[in-house]
């Protein structure tokens, strides 16, 4: 009987412990992939750090994401997990594109 309730309590700390809080990074991530797909490349790069929009000007970036479009289109975001640090939180992620829709090697 002991060892039910062990193994229950063990559950319940596991369920407790697996939090579906989603961290700021990764809302960050899916919010700009998001606008990327809708082709609402103004706020997707609203999304960027002031670090990241010194190195890369708007104007820059739109011509890219409007080149890219259709891999952006025709792609899909697997979620892996997180890495937390002091400073930094590493969402781990693949992006899988359907090559049915389109042709990477034009």
């Amino acid at each position: 009987m002991s060892k039910f309730f062990i193994l229950i309590f063990m559950f319940s700390v596991f369920l407790l412990s697996c939090s579906s809080e989603k961290s700021g990074a990764r809302i960050s991530l899916e919010n700009y992939l998001t606008n990327l797909k809708n082709e609402d490349f103004k706020m997707a790069y609203d999304i960027f750090s002031t670090n990241i929009k010194k190195n890369c000007k708007y104007e820059e970036f739109q011509k890219r994401a409007s080149e890219n479009f259709d891999a952006i289109k025709h792609s899909r975001l697997i979620y892996s997990g997180e890495n937390n640090n002091k400073k930094n939180v590493n969402v781990e992620f693949l992006i899988k594109i359907d090559d049915n829709e389109i042709n990477l090697f034009d």
